[in-house]
């Protein structure tokens, strides 16, 4: 256990720490904390976060449905049909297959 004695005189370790805190105000690096709390409390931050997720989520979304087509041989829209994918997701999706 002496390697806890030395926990935060080590930089890693205190980069570890600000990448496990949920709030800026607990993060030790000015600049992470900064961009925290931009990203998680200002408006302009969140809406870019949930841009950003959403696109995550999308190419998430169009990986399962070109796994699926080739495992089952459906189409692109059997596939989303029985993923439940919406009409509306469904350009975005097909957009993003193809550039894969």
């Amino acid at each position: 256990m002496a390697s806890l004695k030395y926990f935060w005189y080590d930089e890693v370790s205190r980069l570890m720490h600000d990448f496990f805190c949920k709030e800026a105000k607990d993060i030790h690096n000015a600049i992470l904390a900064r961009n925290v709390r931009r990203y998680k409390t200002e408006k302009e931050g969140v809406e870019t976060m949930c841009r950003v997720s959403e696109k995550i989520q999308n190419m998430e979304k169009a990986e399962d449905v070109k796994n699926l087509m080739e495992t089952t041989g459906w189409s692109f829209e059997q596939t989303c049909d029985n993923m439940k994918i919406s009409a509306e997701d469904r350009p975005t999706i097909k957009e993003i297959m193809q550039s894969m």
